[in-house]
């Protein structure tokens, strides 16, 4: 799992990191060349062929979408194949951006999380209801693109909304 950034464009009321969500700090290029040295290593320590599984998290992974790219692209210079999934939500997943991924390896799952319907889903993120239609042009853009998964948060604020947004 590679923490892209500790920002995040979303301010959910949940959030694990929330002592951090007013962090800006984006991965550094002199980290992440701590992170390809790492993988290297153990590419060859181990011996391994196959591609290599990488987990792009963060915050919000895409807002520090260059160094997704600084990564993978010095990793396949190195000939070492990725195989990616990222966890994202999704407010910046733009058909543009799911091609991108999808030439960065991307090729396996990029969750979303949906946490109710328009109201519930911007009270809980601390968002615009408009996010949420935003997230589901998205994910309806990129389907076809990359191996999309419904993360459906139910809580008690949401449970009410929990039928309707499966449909």
């Amino acid at each position: 799992s590679i923490f892209t950034t500790l920002a995040c464009n979303y301010r959910c009321v949940y959030c694990f990191e929330s002592a951090q969500l007013c962090n800006t700090e984006h991965m550094t290029t002199e980290t992440a060349d701590d992170i390809i040295n790492f993988v290297k290593r153990k590419v060859e320590e181990n011996n391994i062929t196959r591609p290599i599984t990488l987990k792009w998290f963060g915050g919000e992974p895409l807002l520090n979408f260059p160094i997704i790219e600084y990564i993978t692209n010095n990793l396949r210079n190195n000939n070492i194949e990725v195989s990616a999934m990222m966890y994202t939500n999704g407010r910046l997943l733009t058909k543009e951006t799911a091609l991108k991924l999808r030439d960065l390896g991307v090729n396996k799952q990029v969750v979303i999380p949906l946490d109710g319907l328009a109201p519930t889903y911007a009270k809980l993120k601390q968002c615009s209801e408009s996010d949420f239609y935003t997230v589901i042009k998205n994910i309806q853009d990129c389907q076809d693109i990359l191996n999309i998964i419904i993360h459906i948060n139910v809580s008690e604020a949401s449970k009410d909304d929990a039928d309707e947004l499966y449909k």
